[in-house]
């Protein structure tokens, strides 16, 4: 099958290059607390610029607190004299802040707009994509390159390892960045090297079709010399040929570029091989699960593409023990070990539980699904890979930036998944668990409210 690229704007604002250019100015950030944006809030902050910003949510944010950025109530106040209003891309339109700044003539961007022109101030710029395992790809390759001495700067949908935020601010000619595909945000950015872990269907209020995400994925890295993604996904076979002789290949099929082999896997981490264009390599990854192995090997492919030396590489992996909300330990006590996962996509719930299931045996989970959209558009998935769980236990949807649809709801959910039931709080799961040991794992996008200090009080007190 082909694929026709879907070329989005992909234009970058000259108005935007000059102000970021003067390393001076005055931004304000709607939405600054979310992952994404108070990574770019304290980058923006450390290059010199005076930042400000609003959001919705109530929550504290340390990080922002630390690096003294002043908040501001979310009706527009403190944009008079800003040279740039800068908003995640959910924030609407209809927002205070936005209709404040439109009637002040204050200039908006997308989060993507800004982080596209910033990134064009670097020579070397590695996009890392895909539905699943960006950011854990993303904190590999940051520790991979500041092992072998290069200062990138990074910025990553999550906390870094040995940072306080996502991001990281180097002094090299080198941008790291994640890629989110989610509203095409992704077309803002000019890849010269592209990593795409995977592709499978997500996002269905953007994206009403395989074909059409492909596209958008394919617009993405239409500049880069080089994009590695899977060889082994038959249902990516039409966007290898579209690559042509531009693609580098990873997987399991033994006809990859860059061939894996899982050796051995533990709760200390993965034993595994890489066959390589030019030799064989033996490595150690510090975290379980052969989705962390594919990641691995997708780095590896981009490490030698900027001429890392392998000694660097394995230093890298063997010290990576992971990055936080990704089958995270939170907590041992008899008989359970607690774990968090960001887990929100059926392949990255199959993914978890079944890393869990070979480490432990039996594995129950407690599951929030993300968006009433997704957990529509892919029920049967949800129920399929949930299955793999000795118990589940199905919290409410959490709607983010979405209405209720009629007839979508946990309880549904739950009916469709064998030994499953919904429960509405930590103290249901807590009373259905009994005698339960193995590995429980509190799953999801959202936030099961005050889950995770009852749960750890649960299992340190068993």
């Amino acid at each position: 099958m082909s694929y026709s690229v879907d070329e989005g704007s992909g234009n970058v604002s000259a108005p935007l290059c000059r102000l970021l250019s003067s390393g001076r100015g005055r931004l304000y950030l709607s939405g600054i607390k979310g992952a994404s944006m108070s990574s770019l809030a304290l980058a923006l902050s450390d290059l010199g610029f005076c930042v400000i910003g609003s959001d919705a949510s109530p929550l504290p944010s340390c990080a922002l607190s630390r690096a003294e950025i002043s908040l501001y109530p979310e009706n527009g106040e403190g944009l008079e004299g800003c040279d740039a209003l800068v908003y995640s891309l959910a924030v609407s339109e209809q927002n205070p802040v936005r209709m404040r700044a439109k009637s002040l003539g204050v200039p908006e961007y997308s989060r993507p707009e800004l982080l596209g022109a910033l990134m064009l101030l670097y020579s070397t710029r590695i996009g890392i994509s895909g539905s699943h395992g960006k950011s854990t790809s993303v904190a590999m390759l940051a520790s991979i390159l500041r092992a072998s001495g290069r200062e990138p700067t990074v910025f990553s949908g999550a906390e870094l390892p040995g940072a306080d935020a996502g991001y990281i601010l180097g002094r090299g000619e080198c941008i790291l960045y994640e890629a989110c595909e989610y509203k095409r945000a992704f077309l803002h950015f000019s890849p010269t090297c592209a990593i795409i872990t995977s592709i499978d269907l997500d996002h269905t209020d953007c994206y009403s079709s395989r074909e059409e995400l492909y596209s958008a994925f394919l617009a993405s890295v239409r500049g880069a010399k080089q994009v590695i993604l899977p060889g082994d996904d038959p249902e990516l076979y039409g966007v290898l040929d579209a690559l042509g002789e531009r693609a580098i290949t990873f997987g399991r099929g033994g006809g990859e570029h860059y061939c894996y082999h899982v050796v051995d896997s533990s709760l200390r981490g993965t034993l595994f091989t890489v066959k390589t264009p030019c030799t064989s390599l033996e490595l150690w990854l510090a975290t379980p699960g052969e989705h962390n192995v594919r990641n691995a090997t997708a780095v590896l492919a981009a490490a030698d593409t900027l001429g890392i030396p392998h000694s660097y590489i394995r230093t890298a992996l063997a010290a990576f023990s992971g990055i936080g909300r990704r089958l995270e330990p939170i907590a041992r006590g008899k008989g359970i070990t607690l774990y968090y996962d960001y887990a929100h996509h059926p392949k990255e719930i199959e993914a978890t539980l079944r890393t869990l299931g070979e480490l432990y045996g039996r594995v129950a989970v407690v599951f929030t699904p993300h968006t009433y959209t997704r957990t529509r558009d892919l029920f049967d998935g949800f129920a399929t890979s949930l299955a793999l769980a000795e118990k589940a236990f199905i919290a409410d949807i959490f709607p983010a930036r979405e209405e209720p649809i009629p007839g979508v709801d946990s309880r549904r959910l739950a009916a469709a998944i064998p030994y499953a039931s919904y429960v509405g709080s930590p103290d249901d799961v807590i009373g259905k668990l009994g005698n339960f040991s193995g590995a429980l794992v509190l799953m999801g996008a959202g936030e099961f409210e005050g889950a995770l200090d009852v749960f750890k009080e649960y299992v340190n007190e068993r």
